[in-house]
């Protein structure tokens, strides 16, 4: 039996208790009414349409056995549709989604007492997590816990999520540890 020299977590619903629901009650509406004031002529209906098409169309066309879709790319790419495309739209169209679905948004009680005797036992920690690239990072530092962490993977950078062993491999690498 190996001796442990790292640790990998995941982040939402392991670290951070997060519940989110794009469906919820006036998400698309405020976002579709946001979207007007760059020229969209997209209501609530047609907006979350548009959303779940290009999303199937992006993992559809991924080619990787256990796709990650980047929303990003999914508001660039309905943006551009409406002729109001830009970098910052799209990626303020997906943090108003998140802020705007999120339900409730806190670290586990036992959370910040863990890593915090973790890292000073001298644990090199990562965290994989299938999580987009466009807020996760921001939620991390809100939450205080980018101080634990010596690397951060997120399934948006590469197009393909868990369960598949390269993100895995990556994190091993990065703490350059072997994965047993």
């Amino acid at each position: 039996m190996s001796k442990v020299r790292s640790v990998i977590f995941d982040l939402y619903s392991t670290l951070i208790d997060i519940a989110t629901s794009e469906r919820r009650e006036g998400v698309f509406q405020t976002l579709s009414t946001y979207l007007q004031y760059y020229g969209s002529r997209l209501d609530a209906e047609g907006l979350s349409s548009a959303f779940e098409r290009e999303k199937d169309r992006y993992l559809q066309s991924s080619g990787e056995r256990y796709p990650d879709v980047d929303l990003e790319v999914v508001f660039h790419n309905i943006l551009r549709e409406q002729d109001v495309a830009s970098p910052f739209l799209a990626e303020s169209c997906c943090k108003l989604l998140r802020a705007l679905s999120r339900e409730h948004f806190q670290l586990f009680p036992d959370t910040l007492p863990v890593l915090e005797e973790m890292k000073a036992a001298g644990y090199p920690l990562a965290i994989v997590s299938d999580a987009q690239k466009v807020f996760t990072p921001e939620e991390i530092k809100v939450m205080g816990l980018k101080r634990f962490f010596d690397c951060v993977i997120l399934s948006t950078h590469y197009g393909f999520r868990k369960p598949d062993p390269r993100i895995f491999a990556m994190a091993c690498a990065l703490l350059n540890v072997p994965p047993e």
